[in-house]
């Protein structure tokens, strides 16, 4: 009963629960429920570790609308960062992996 009085606005699926993701049930399912808890309290989400398409897929399609890792990012330097911030909406890449049927 004390987690809910928690002031807590974004929930992180840790690395360790997105590595397995794609490589069995256990952890999709163990990270489906993350997701949907998250979702039913209203809570934004971040998955970190992302570092495989099929990974990324998976989190997206579950509606988990943040994400960290190598696949979408390498670590850079301050400098690097404000050379990103620099250059503005017009140069980042795409991530979206999921495509629509039609």
């Amino acid at each position: 009963s004390c987690l809910r009085d928690l002031p807590v606005d974004i929930l992180k699926i840790a690395k360790p629960f997105v590595d397995g993701l794609g490589e069995g049930e256990q952890d999709r399912a163990f990270v489906t429920a993350i997701v949907r808890m998250a979702q039913t309290l209203q809570l934004d989400m971040i998955a970190e570790g992302i570092e495989r398409p099929e990974q990324l897929e998976l989190l997206q399609g579950l509606r988990c609308g943040l994400g960290q890792g190598y696949l979408l990012g390498r670590p850079m330097s301050s400098g690097g960062i404000t050379e990103l911030l620099v250059m503005g909406r017009s140069h980042r890449r795409p991530v979206s992996v999921v495509s629509s049927a039609g």
